[in-house]
């Protein structure tokens, strides 16, 4: 396989997009999640 066709900024950038939409996603519902999982958060 040949790599030197790949556009490296392109995927530095999604990797980053999708880090930070887990992260977005994962602190949006981690109250709901632990308080479903009847879990304390401290």
């Amino acid at each position: 396989m040949d790599f030197s066709a790949v556009n490296w900024l392109a995927v530095v950038a999604a990797a980053i997009a999708a880090w930070l939409f887990g992260a977005a996603w994962y602190m949006g519902l981690s109250k709901a999640w632990l308080k479903a999982a009847k879990l304390d958060p401290a």
